[in-house]
């Protein structure tokens, strides 16, 4: 299995970038949820975590409300090529969920998953993770902060859409090669 991480502190766009390429997938590659009790966990109108739309308990402890994603992406004309996301990795629970999701469906060609940054310890706890299921064929793509800045609200939607458009791409050569 191949893997594909966005890596870096809280809060840089890590579970946004797993969220917005799996809206990519299903809406310009024709990818869908194989498992409807799998999906995208979104906060509703008060401020409630749910899946597809349902009510759900946290599944992990964040104080900053995000877009996740969770679940095994078939497409009907790429068989081989399943992608298997899981865009949360806070806490040792959250690793726990990612070994039965890998262990479920190892024969997924690739992981779309987070990883903190180096300096914490969800990073070597992933990685750890990761290389006990046999997954050494990964390629990180480091997140940052936009901190300061008159024009920063321009400058984080330039960053996040730079990163989006080079996680698809990235994807398009994996995925689709002749394109």
């Amino acid at each position: 299995m191949k893997c594909l991480l966005f890596a870096g502190a809280p809060n840089t766009g890590k579970s946004q970038s797993n969220y917005h390429l799996a809206k990519y997938l299903i809406n310009d590659k024709g990818y869908n949820f194989k498992n409807p009790e799998e999906g995208f966990i979104e906060i509703d109108e008060q401020g409630k975590k749910t899946l597809n739309g349902k009510p759900i308990e946290n599944i992990h402890n964040d104080k900053n409300p995000s877009k996740d994603v969770a679940g095994l992406l078939v497409n009907d004309s790429n068989t081989s090529k399943s992608i298997l996301f899981h865009s949360y990795v806070d806490s040792d629970d959250c690793l726990n969920q990612l070994k039965k999701r890998i262990q479920k469906n190892k024969d997924a060609y690739l992981l779309i998953t987070s990883i903190r940054n180096e300096s914490d310890k969800m990073h070597e706890k992933t990685n750890e993770l990761l290389k006990e299921m046999g997954i050494i064929d990964k390629i990180e793509i480091p997140l940052g902060k936009v901190v300061k800045g008159k024009n920063r609200d321009a400058d984080v939607n330039w960053y996040l859409n730079s990163i989006h458009t080079l996680s698809k791409n990235l994807i398009d050569m994996l995925l689709f090669p002749s394109h």
